[in-house]
């Protein structure tokens, strides 16, 4: 029996294993097994939580998560848009990309989903979760400027002669 590594195109394997981590919050135990597998797979450090307030307790503790990746729709009374927002209260960076199988209007309109929290439409496939979370990361982490002396080793020669 072939394991899941294995069966996955090698364009969907893992570049690095230093790809960033992500908090993943799935109430729903398979799909969470699913999403992990999935995530660590392509190179992610994975974090989980079953609910909203085991994330809010892990982001308290310390968990070092780039992203909060979690459904909207949740047990406990708390759904992902409203631990989204309290997880940004803890952690003012923390990237956020939520699933959801309703649409981002209506998400916007009956949830009060922000335009700066990312969203993937359910159902979605493993090159989509990889580029969100992909960029969110990129986006979470600062800038590097390269040194002068770096971008001269770079130039062509005769822009730094003298004349």
């Amino acid at each position: 029996m072939r394991t899941l590594l294995q069966r996955t195109p090698l364009k969907y394997r893992p570049r690095s294993r230093d790809r960033g981590s992500v908090l993943a919050v799935e109430d729903d135990p398979l799909v969470r097994e699913l999403a992990v597998d999935m995530l660590r797979l392509m190179g992610y450090e994975v974090f989980t939580a079953v609910d909203a307030p085991d994330a809010l307790a892990q982001l308290q503790a310390g968990v070092p998560a780039d992203v909060l990746f979690t459904d909207v729709m949740m047990p406990n009374g708390q759904n992902g848009i409203d631990l989204a927002h309290r997880a940004r209260q803890l952690r003012p960076r923390l990237q956020v990309l939520l699933a959801s199988g309703h649409s981002r209007e209506v998400l916007q309109d009956k949830q009060g989903l922000d335009g700066d929290m990312a969203f993937l439409a359910k159902p979605y496939r493993l090159p989509q979760l990889t580029e969100q979370l992909d960029f969110l990361i990129a986006r979470r982490l600062p800038r590097r400027r390269p040194a002068i002396g770096a971008l001269r080793a770079h130039a062509a020669p005769h822009f730094y002669q003298q004349v």
